[in-house]
C-alpha cells in the first residue's frame, strides 16, 4: 500500500520539531538586575536570520536595554542561559558554537573574545535544556 500523504506527514513532522524548541520567555540574571528574553526572528525579509535566535536584555522594570540578533538557527540544537553567578549571557548552538556576551558601560551587548571554560558552561546549559 502506497502512502499518498507522505509529503504532508513529513512537513507536519518537521514543523512540529521546529516549534517544540520554543524557548522560554524570560530568564532572570543571577544578580536580578536583568531579564533575558529569547525569541525567534520571524521576519522573513532577511532569510539568513529567519528563525534564528534573537536576544533581548531588559532591566528590572522590563524596559528594553539592548537586542542581539544571533546566527544560531532554531533548526539546530541550541540553548541560552546566564553564566552561573555572573551577568554574562552564554549561547551554545550546534551551528555557531559557544558564544558569550556581557553588557558594557553603555548598556550594549558585547561579545567576549576568549573566556575560560566557555565550552564547558555552554555544553552544560545545552545538556540542561535537552536532557530534562
Amino acid at each position: 500500500m502506497k502512502f499518498k500523504n507522505y509529503p504532508w506527514v513529513t512537513a507536519l513532522f518537521i514543523s512540529s520539531c521546529i516549534y517544540m524548541r520554543k524557548p522560554p520567555v524570560i530568564i532572570a540574571s543571577p544578580s536580578g538586575l536583568y531579564n533575558l528574553k529569547i525569541e525567534l526572528n520571524e521576519n522573513a525579509a532577511d532569510r539568513a536570520k529567519f528563525h534564528c535566535i534573537r536576544l533581548e536584555v531588559h532591566n528590572q522594570k522590563f524596559e528594553l536595554i539592548d537586542t542581539l540578533q544571533t546566527s544560531a538557527s532554531n533548526t539546530m540544537k541550541w540553548a541560552v542561559d546566564w553564566w552561573p553567578g555572573k551577568d554574562t549571557i552564554v549561547i551554545c548552538s550546534r551551528d555557531i558554537g559557544n558564544q558569550a556576551y556581557y553588557l558594557n558601560a553603555k548598556n550594549k551587548l558585547v561579545a567576549i573574545a576568549a573566556i575560560p571554560n566557555l565550552n564547558r558552561v555552554g555544553e552544560a546549559i545545552l545538556e540542561k535544556k535537552y536532557d530534562q
